[in-house]
């Protein structure tokens, strides 16, 4: 299934360097989220074959950390809300 992206993920995915993943924080679970390009999933996929591909969750979220841990946008990117239209 796939879904639209909102204007200001759009926006922050424009205003991101190169191949980076935007990284996403649910505020009402403080679950981490990772957006990459498809083919990047799919490279990852073809990488992993059958194995269960969360063996490298924590080496990609050290990769991670250690990328933000001087990324000047990065409070930018948290700060984006998903606004719902009323109904």
């Amino acid at each position: 299934m796939a879904h639209e992206l909102s204007p200001e993920i759009r926006l922050a995915m424009h205003q991101a360097s190169g191949n980076e993943p935007l990284r996403f924080i649910d505020p009402d679970t403080q679950t981490a989220y990772v957006l990459v390009k498809a083919e990047t999933f799919e490279q990852l996929q073809r990488l992993f074959g059958d194995e269960d591909p969360r063996i490298a969750y924590p080496l990609i979220e050290a990769a991670l950390q250690a990328d933000d841990e001087f990324d000047p946008l990065l409070a930018g990117y948290q700060s984006i809300t998903r606004v719902h239209p009323s109904t």
